[in-house]
């Protein structure tokens, strides 16, 4: 995703080595934006394998990624203009590829996918306190990943997008 002040990476980079200290854990983040730079050199300066910044990547890559990751982050602030109408579609990327999902409580988020998603609050505490927990206690959170993987089969086929739109046409 892009890498700005809006899609929470600070919050992230914050919380990434309190994620990782203990645990057998590894943040690999990805991106393209305004703040590469910075980014690139706030994760090499954690000077741990642990937390790696792997760029732009192609629709495969980025996939490939996804597939082969646990858990998926939406950090998006839920308070920058423009976040109580948007939707993250990157969380159905994430759901779709079998992850279980820690959001922020953007958008209408909470009310659509909260048996779904695990929220946090949208700051590096929070974050690094919840991203803990569900590697800690990640069987506890596993079954997210099959009612997500449904939901976004039954909601996002091509025969449901059809049904939402045809009735505009009438």
């Amino acid at each position: 995703g892009k890498l700005d002040d809006v899609r929470g990476i600070d919050i992230l980079l914050d919380s990434a080595l309190g994620i990782v200290t203990g645990q057998d854990v590894e943040i690999r983040i990805t991106g393209y934006g305004s703040r590469v730079d910075e980014v690139e050199q706030r994760v090499s300066e954690m000077d741990t394998d642990e937390i790696s910044f792997l760029g732009f990547l192609s629709s495969e890559e980025y996939r490939e990624e996804l597939v082969e990751a646990d858990i998926a982050v939406n950090l998006q602030l839920p308070d920058a203009p423009g976040n109580e109408y948007t939707f993250p579609t990157k969380i159905l990327d994430y759901l779709a590829t079998g992850n279980v999902v820690v959001s922020t409580r953007m958008s209408d988020l909470e009310g659509v996918l909260d048996d779904i998603l695990v929220f946090t609050e949208s700051n590096s505490d929070a974050a690094t306190t919840t991203i803990s927990e569900v590697c800690n206690d990640f069987s506890a959170h596993s079954q997210r990943i099959a009612a997500g993987h449904t939901r976004v089969q039954e909601s996002c086929s091509p025969e449901q997008r059809v049904e939402t739109i045809s009735p505009l046409s009438d």
